[in-house]
């Protein structure tokens, strides 16, 4: 499943509940619920720029690997063997 579309149905259950809260408490919650919306959409929006961004790095990263895979082993295979002497000092 995508981040996107849990974010759509995350947005929209929100946006759900607070129509089930205002008939419940009234209308003097109309500026509560607006503010609540906006904080979501902007949420929403971070978000999406978050996964684009993360989109972008994961296919550079994936380019690079794939234009010096034995570099990549190499330098895969050093962290290993230095997380590896860290972990076993303690």
């Amino acid at each position: 499943m995508n981040l996107a579309d849990d974010l759509d149905k995350l947005v929209t259950a929100a946006e759900s509940l607070l129509r089930e809260e205002v008939k419940a408490a009234g209308d003097h919650t109309d500026a509560v619920r607006e503010r609540t919306r906006e904080a979501l959409h902007r949420a929403c929006g971070h978000l999406h720029a978050a996964q684009e961004e993360l989109g972008s790095r994961a296919r550079r990263v994936d380019q690079a690997v794939r234009s010096h895979p034995w570099e990549s082993i190499a330098t895969v295979g050093i962290a290993a063997f230095l997380l590896g002497m860290l972990v076993r000092r303690r």
